[in-house]
């Protein structure tokens, strides 16, 4: 099975200065809080520019940040996970990795 591609939010108001990104979730105003990105993080973001697997976006901020992608996937993909619980990116659509689990009342 292919793994599927992330992507960045379509509603998302952000802020790039290169090294800082500023991004903050619109999709619901009364719980949406501002997130800095500095140095790998914002480099995660910059990776996302084109959707792509884990893989490829590990690939992309292995590249930004010159060390060999087998370094960083684990926590590229950690933090795919971490922005995709505060919904400023998208997770592929068949990863039920990234779907956060619920319980009932």
């Amino acid at each position: 099975m292919a793994e599927g591609r992330w992507r960045r939010c379509a509603e998302v108001a952000v802020v790039d200065r290169g090294a800082r990104v500023v991004v903050l979730p619109l999709a619901d105003p009364a719980t949406g809080r501002p997130m800095v990105l500095e140095g790998p993080a914002a480099a995660v973001w910059h990776a996302l520019d084109e959707p792509g697997t884990s893989q490829e976006v590990a690939r992309r901020v292995a590249d930004a940040v010159g060390v060999p992608a087998a370094e960083v996937e684990a926590d590229v993909a950690g933090f795919l996970l971490r922005l995709a619980a505060v919904r400023v990116v998208e997770p592929p659509p068949d990863d039920t990795d990234a779907t956060p689990a619920t319980t009932s009342p």
